[in-house]
C-alpha cells in the first residue's frame, strides 16, 4: 500500500514531542486517525537522542493493516520512557507529574517536556485532525503498556475517541466507576481522582483483548522468584504447596510493588484484593464489571502468550479489530459527531 510518512515537530506549545504520521494515498471519507501507542523500552540520558533513536521506527503491524483495509491515516505519538517514568503505561506517577524517579535518567533542565503526557498526546489528535481535514473522533490501539494507556487516555478524553482498542492488557482496563462499596478505586485502577465524563465514555466501543497463556504481570506484588521465566524472559514467582505465590510484605503486612514504575503500594493492595493476582481471573472479573456497569465493550481471549499472540492471532484478531471500527462509525454517524 502507498503511503506518505510525515514527521510533525509542533510549534504548540502544549506539545514538547514529535509525532509521526502515516497517511495512505486515497484517505477515506469520513476517517477517523488511528493512534498508534507504541512501548519503547526505558532509556536514560539525551532526551533528544532519545527521540531520534524512536523516530526510526515504522508503522506497527497492526495499525498498518487497518490503514490498508479502512484507508485510515495513522498517527504515532513520539514520547520516550525514561527510567522510572513509564510514560507508555500512563500510571498514576505520570498523570500526576511525579518526576521524583525521573532525576538522574534525563537532565532537569528536560524534565518539563515530560508534564501532561496526556495532554501531550491530546493536543497532537486534535492538531493531526485539522492537518489531515478530519472530522471524527480518533480510533487507540495499544499492546501491553500501551493498552494501558489506551484505556487510561479514553477514561481521561472520552471527548476525541470514538473505538478503545487494548490488546495484552493483564485484566487491568481502567474500571469507569469510582468506588466498589466502600472501596475507593484511584486512577489507574478507577476513576475516584480524575474529572471523569461519564455520558461521553460511554459512547467509546471498546475492545479488550489478551491470550489465554499470557503471564505478563504489571500488578504483581513482590515475591519470592522460582528462579523460571515465562516465554517472556520475565521471572516466575515461589509458589507455596497450594499454589499461592509468596509474597514479601511490608512491616504493616501490606503487600508492596514488584514493578515500581507501574502501581504503588496502594494500587497493588486494592488490586490484589479486587481482582487477585492471576491474568485470566483478572480478565473474567474486568469483563464482568464492564458488563455490569452496560459499557459497550467486547473482552476476547485468543491462543497465544504475550510474546506469540501476533503470530498466532494476526488475520482473526485484524478482522475482529475491524468489525468494532465499524460499529464505533456507525454509533459516530447516528450521533451526527463532527470534530471541532
Amino acid at each position: 500500500m502507498r503511503f506518505e510518512k510525515k514527521i510533525i515537530y509542533s510549534e504548540d506549545e502544549n506539545i514538547n514531542f514529535p509525532y509521526v504520521l502515516f497517511i495512505p494515498d486515497n484517505v477515506a471519507e469520513n476517517a477517523s486517525l488511528i493512534v498508534d501507542l507504541k512501548t519503547p523500552g526505558p532509556m536514560s540520558g539525551d532526551v533528544d537522542v532519545m527521540v531520534s533513536e524512536l523516530l526510526e521506527g515504522g508503522i506497527s503491524y497492526n495499525p498498518a493493516m487497518l490503514m490498508e483495509k479502512l484507508n485510515y491515516p495513522v498517527m504515532t505519538p513520539i514520547i520516550p520512557r525514561p527510567k522510572g517514568f513509564y510514560t507508555s503505561f500512563l500510571s498514576s506517577k505520570v498523570i500526576n507529574n511525579d518526576f521524583s524517579e525521573l532525576h538522574g535518567n534525563v537532565a532537569e533542565s528536560d524534565e518539563y517536556r515530560f508534564k501532561d503526557i496526556d495532554m501531550q498526546v491530546y493536543y497532537m489528535i486534535k492538531e493531526a485532525n485539522s492537518l489531515l481535514g478530519l472530522n471524527s473522533k480518533a480510533i487507540i490501539n495499544g499492546y501491553s503498556a500501551g493498552a494501558k494507556f489506551a484505556t487510561g487516555f479514553s477514561i481521561l478524553h472520552p471527548d476525541i475517541i470514538c473505538c478503545n482498542i487494548s490488546g495484552g492488557t493483564s485484566g487491568l482496563s481502567t474500571l469507569p466507576i469510582k468506588k466498589i462499596g466502600d472501596v475507593s478505586l484511584p486512577y489507574p485502577i478507577g476513576v475516584d481522582n480524575v474529572n471523569f465524563d461519564e455520558e461521553k465514555f460511554r459512547k467509546i466501543k471498546h475492545f479488550f483483548y489478551m491470550g489465554q497463556e499470557d503471564d505478563n504481570n504489571p500488578a504483581l506484588p513482590l515475591c519470592e522468584l522460582s528462579g523460571e521465566k515465562d516465554p517472556n524472559g520475565n521471572p516466575l514467582p515461589k509458589r507455596n504447596a497450594d499454589g499461592s505465590i509468596c509474597y514479601i510484605v511490608d512491616e504493616n503486612g501490606k503487600l508492596m510493588p514488584h514493578h515500581l514504575e507501574c502501581y504503588t503500594k496502594e494500587e497493588i493492595n486494592i488490586i490484589h484484593n479486587l481482582y487477585g493476582d492471576e491474568n485470566m481471573e483478572r480478565f473474567k472479573k474486568n469483563e464482568l464489571f464492564y458488563k455490569e456497569l452496560g459499557i459497550d465493550s467486547l473482552h476476547k481471549i485468543y491462543p497465544g502468550n504475550h510474546a506469540n499472540f501476533f503470530r498466532l492471532n494476526r488475520e482473526q484478531l485484524i478482522n475482529d479489530m475491524f468489525t468494532v471500527i465499524q460499529s464505533a462509525k456507525q454509533s459516530e454517524l447516528n450521533d451526527g459527531f463532527q470534530m471541532k
